[in-house]
């Protein structure tokens, strides 16, 4: 009986034993975000009463503002939205809406963990502006402008209808970025 006793304990030893080694440790499953299914590219042209336009994605939406120079792009589909206020420059300098489009822009400078631009020039429709990309959890992490730098001056900030996470809206940032891209190859200034 002592006997059965102690290979029964020695097994038992050996069992625990040989099941701690350091390759089969658990591990949880790492935090993850949903799946986002990102639409494929098609464009369609804005008709306004506003002095410029340009393409738009399809699946975007323009939702007018109180201000008739003012309106949002609302993409529905990943709770965003680009917020377009344009202004004359009719009888105005231009530096001080230069001034305040980098003042909007670096006000986030606190969240930012980096600001990168990019220059457009488009010589052939007279259209040159700045974006400002905000890194990290930012309200808006997406500024620009765009202007004729004669009569007209169009300033846009992407907002997202939710707290900021860069983790999780870096795909669709950079799917709208694109579309960014598009309005500025794609915009024309009426006279």
């Amino acid at each position: 009986m002592r006997n059965k006793f102690s290979v029964s304990c020695f097994l038992c030893l050996l069992l625990v034993i040989a099941s701690c080694s350091d390759d089969d440790y658990f591990l949880p499953k790492p935090k993850s975000y949903f799946r986002i299914d990102l639409p494929g590219k098609k464009y369609e042209s804005t008709s306004s009463e506003l002095p410029f336009s340009f393409e738009k994605p399809v699946f975007s939406i323009i939702q007018k503002r109180k201000n008739i120079n003012q309106f949002n792009l609302v993409f529905p589909l990943h709770k965003a939205k680009v917020h377009f206020t344009y202004f004359s420059l009719e009888n105005q300098e231009i530096q001080p809406f230069l001034e305040d489009a980098y003042n909007y822009a670096y006000k986030h400078n606190s969240k930012a963990t980096a600001i990168n631009t990019s220059n457009h020039r488009l010589d052939s429709t007279h259209v040159y502006g700045l974006s400002y990309e905000l890194k990290g959890n930012v309200a808006s992490p997406l500024q620009f402008f765009a202007t004729d730098s004669v009569s007209h001056f169009l300033r846009g900030a992407l907002y997202f209808d939710h707290s900021p996470n860069a983790d999780s809206i870096a795909p669709v940032l950079e799917y709208i970025e694109t579309d960014i891209e598009h309005f500025y190859k794609t915009l024309e200034w009426k006279n």
